[in-house]
């Protein structure tokens, strides 16, 4: 880490999320039809017939629902905020709707800055620690944010990566957010972080670079940009290390993208589970380290996943879930108990 990072005041993690979050909405409802709102989020409670719209907090719609034989008067079908699934959309059906309003996918665009020398530049540049494999790790990146994008049910788009420089940055961010409800830009792996991109875009828009209480991803960026006057998009800047990148995303970026979707539940499930091994986190940081849980006469046990390298390409991809160590704690020992955020499903 910089001096200057160092310098600069530690924002906890709590006070940090909470401000990027408040800053984030849901996006407007559009009326679908039933199966073109199968696993899109519900934008107003579906009730049985009878209600009157002031006690539904809809006053003015026109289109209530219908109820069916048996439902109390008032009665909560479908409640807003739920992801629609098939049971779903049987009981829409039965309560007689036809079309729901919904909030459409946010579409969350990709973007890494490219540690890859310029034209002219190979013999200053020398290949990172790790070999070929690691120079190409914003290819990584710029995969893994996209897929995990995917997988919170956005509309992800793996964007062209751009060079260390301010104004292909500036260049680059102000096109993709024409097509973007959420931009995620990653650092560069050289040191190009969230403070020196957040420079390059102070044109565009105001973001604001901090060190926040994250352990291993502390220097982190947001701020609102507008692709129109009256539309401002949600700008996160992650560092460019692959299990930074991955475990912001998972703090910061999915937390996001769930508000955007108008769902209320924002956080994985979580479970606790007694140690194996040590854990290990930064003093005043909120520590999250890639484990692997095991079901042991009705006990959960975690082992960490893999060693704690930043460089680790697939940071990821054998853990079940990230085990949390509370800012006040830097070690947890063998058989105490952590709190564990679930990734998968550890069967």
């Amino acid at each position: 880490m910089s001096d200057a990072a160092d310098a600069r005041a530690l924002r906890s993690l709590a006070s940090w999320r909470a401000e990027v979050l408040a800053q984030v909405g849901a996006l407007e409802p559009i009326g679908l039809s039933l199966l073109d709102a199968l696993d899109q989020v519900l934008a107003e409670d579906v009730v049985a017939a009878g209600t009157p719209a002031a006690d539904r907090g809809d006053a003015g719609r026109d289109d209530g629902p219908v109820g069916s034989e048996g439902e109390d008067v008032g009665e909560v079908l479908v409640p807003r905020g739920r992801r629609l699934r098939a049971a779903d959309l049987a009981v829409l059906v039965a309560a007689g709707r036809h079309r729901v309003a919904a909030h459409p996918p946010p579409r969350v665009g990709v973007l890494a800055v490219s540690d890859a020398p310029q034209p002219g530049d190979q013999a200053q540049h020398a290949e990172p620690a790790g070999g070929a494999a690691a120079a190409r790790g914003l290819d990584v990146n710029s995969v893994t944010l996209a897929a995990m994008a995917r997988e919170a049910a956005a509309r992800s788009q793996r964007l062209p990566s751009v060079p260390a420089e301010p104004r292909a940055i500036a260049e680059a961010v102000e096109g993709a957010l024409t097509h973007s409800d959420l931009l995620v830009v990653a650092g560069s792996r050289a040191g190009l972080g969230p403070a020196q991109i957040a420079h390059a875009l102070a044109g565009a828009g105001h973001l604001e670079a901090a060190h926040v209480g994250l352990d291993p991803a502390p220097e982190q960026g947001f701020g609102l940009i507008y692709a129109e006057p009256d539309r401002p998009v949600p700008v996160l800047v992650v560092p460019g290390d692959a299990l930074g990148a991955a475990v912001s995303f998972e703090v910061l970026v999915r937390p996001a993208i769930r508000l955007l979707q108008g769902r209320r539940d924002l956080n994985r499930a979580r479970v606790s589970a007694v140690l194996e091994a040590p854990l290990h986190s930064a003093p005043d940081m909120v520590g999250f380290v890639p484990v692997m849980l095991e079901r042991r006469e009705g006990v959960w046990t975690a082992r960490p996943a893999l060693r704690r390298s930043r460089d680790a390409l697939a940071p990821l991809a054998p853990a079940h879930g990230l085990a949390e160590v509370p800012a006040e704690v830097v070690r947890r020992e063998v058989d105490e108990t952590v709190l564990v955020h679930l990734l998968v499903d550890p069967g």
